[in-house]
């Protein structure tokens, strides 16, 4: 039986991060939660990229610079840090 591969994108850790700081304020929890996610740094390079071109309040004239280890997605209850493995 084939697994099917996890993939990770922007969507995705939008929708869980939505999802996990709702899930706290509705449990009273105020301290900001911090989640760790572990990727291949291929796969951190490519989510990297499809933060940056989903911004829409980016300066057109700034050039795309890769995160070398991670990169933080702010939620107001959680914060999600995308690492290379």
């Amino acid at each position: 039986m084939e697994h099917d591969k996890f993939t990770l994108n922007t969507m995705e850790i939008a929708e869980l991060g939505s999802f996990i700081s709702e899930k706290l304020r509705k449990n009273n929890v105020q301290d900001k939660a911090k989640l760790t996610i572990y990727v291949s740094k291929e796969h951190l390079r490519k989510i990297d990229e499809d933060l940056y071109y989903r911004n829409e309040n980016r300066d057109k004239n700034d050039k795309l610079e890769y995160s070398e280890e991670e990169l933080m997605v702010n939620f107001d209850n959680v914060l999600i840090c995308v690492r290379a493995k």
